[in-house]
């Protein structure tokens, strides 16, 4: 979804929402502008690749199950918290390098969760006038005080 189409939304959002039909409506329109983003497409796309693969499949059944056996060994004190965290990581990185369909998956899935989490900032802007991202020092933006 373009960021211009999303500010203009947002713009145009609170003079608007006086009632709860209206809230309602915008919610759907924004709803339906995040469904046919191109982020969101792009993640669906992935999914359906990666679950259609059956080695990235296996391989997540496998990830999966490493995960549990760490958990379970995290707590019988086999293995510290740290130890746990740092082979979680070691495996998750080596089922990317195995697999591009879940890589592939995972980035957009990311795309995805950045550009949703930008809407929710402009709107959070838009409700309380705080801009989450406002470091108070003008010079790192065009300003806004």
């Amino acid at each position: 979804m373009s960021g211009s189409y999303i500010r203009y939304v947002t713009f145009i959002l609170p003079p608007m929402l006086h009632s709860m039909t209206s809230t309602r409506m915008w919610c759907s329109i924004f709803g339906e502008l995040i469904q046919n983003s191109e982020e969101m497409k792009n993640a669906k796309n992935a999914e359906i690749l990666q679950e259609n693969d059956d080695e990235a499949q296996a391989l997540l059944k496998e990830f999966n199950l490493q995960r549990m056996n760490l958990a379970r060994d995290m707590q019988n004190n086999k293995i510290s918290r740290e130890e746990a965290i740092q082979k979680n990581n070691e495996a998750f990185e080596e089922m990317l390098e195995k697999s591009e369909s879940i890589k592939k998956y995972i980035d957009a899935k990311k795309e995805f969760d950045a550009m949703v989490n930008q809407v929710n900032q402009m709107l959070n802007f838009y409700i309380t006038g705080q801009d989450p991202n406002c470091t108070h020092d003008c010079s790192t933006c065009g300003g806004c005080h």
